[in-house]
């Protein structure tokens, strides 16, 4: 299973990514359509075929790539925290010079 917010990872652009890792590890797979979830979850349900190395890998390689979207969603949310952070101790700043 993949959670909503990485599968867009394995998928995008286009399924490219997807593509990339089926041909790099010779396994197929299948992803189920938006709004069809794993039982109790919020997750798409993943399939993977192939010879069993092929499963590992691919298993593997999509793992990998939603850890890094994962990264990358998080340094984007604590920059955003940060920029918001810093606007409003600029426009304190400006206040309090204003007020002055």
């Amino acid at each position: 299973m993949t959670p909503t917010s990485g599968d867009a990872s394995i998928q995008r652009p286009a399924g490219r990514s997807l593509v990339e890792i089926q041909h790099i590890s010779g396994a197929n797979i299948q992803i189920s359509k938006k709004g069809i979830f794993a039982p109790g979850t919020r997750n798409r349900i993943v399939t993977i075929t192939g010879q069993p190395n092929a499963i590992n890998v691919a298993q593997y390689l999509i793992e990998e790539r939603i850890t890094q979207e994962e990264t990358k969603r998080a340094c984007q949310t604590a920059a955003a925290a940060n920029a918001a952070a810093a606007n409003k101790t600029s426009a304190a700043s400006v206040a309090a010079a204003v007020t002055q």
